[in-house]
């Protein structure tokens, strides 16, 4: 309902560019719809998502939304950005194949036009993902202590995969530890546990 409406306003207001940006944000979110979960209820990473299963035809409504936008000659805001950003997962043939320099700068851009520690976050997974692990993690690290991402369980959850990748496996396991006793998803829980356990030791 929330993309049809999207889609009646950008008819309507087809001078404004953030209604164009926010319809292909919509529309490229929900083409990985049926693949956000497993058989089994369990939350699927964005890397690990069957990409054969994307809508094809909600990717191309999104990419026009998108051109849309651009062809109005504006800087982009948030909801463009975004879109940008989801785009990029969108036309990569396979996870190997995203183009995360770009993501990263499409990150950088949001950062300045809305700024928030979950920006920041992102930011830095995609910083990790274009230059390695160390680069991403000494951004995380400035996150740390801030207010807003106390209770936030997925700052845990990135800075536990970065010490990972860089093999540092007893603080990657108490990060993921960390993070499943923040979250309130029992299936995060689980898939946070298992990552716990599979660095070493027993997770608690």
């Amino acid at each position: 309902e929330a993309l049809r409406l999207g889609r009646v306003l950008a008819e309507i207001a087809p001078e404004e560019p953030e209604v164009h940006g926010l319809v292909a944000l919509m529309e490229i979110q929900s083409s990985r719809f049926k693949t956000r979960v497993s058989a089994s209820g369990e939350p699927v990473l964005l890397m690990d998502q069957n990409r054969a299963q994307w809508d094809r035809l909600l990717i191309r409504r999104g990419l026009a939304a998108l051109e849309r936008c651009r062809k109005l000659g504006r800087p982009l805001g948030p909801y463009a950005l975004q879109a940008a950003i989801s785009a990029c997962h969108a036309q990569a043939p396979a996870a190997a194949d995203t183009d995360w320099a770009r993501i990263a700068a499409l990150y950088e851009a949001l950062s300045r036009v809305a700024p928030s520690p979950i920006v920041e976050l992102n930011r830095a997974v995609a910083i990790s993902m274009a230059f390695g692990p160390a680069f991403g993690l000494q951004l995380v690290d400035e996150l740390m202590h801030e207010p807003a991402l106390t209770e936030y369980h997925l700052l845990p959850s990135v800075r536990g995969d970065l010490l990972a990748k860089l093999g540092r496996m007893d603080e990657a396991r108490s990060e993921f530890e960390r993070a499943a006793a923040m979250t309130r998803n029992s299936r995060e829980q689980q898939l946070l546990l298992k990552r716990a356990a599979e660095c070493g030791g027993s997770a608690n």
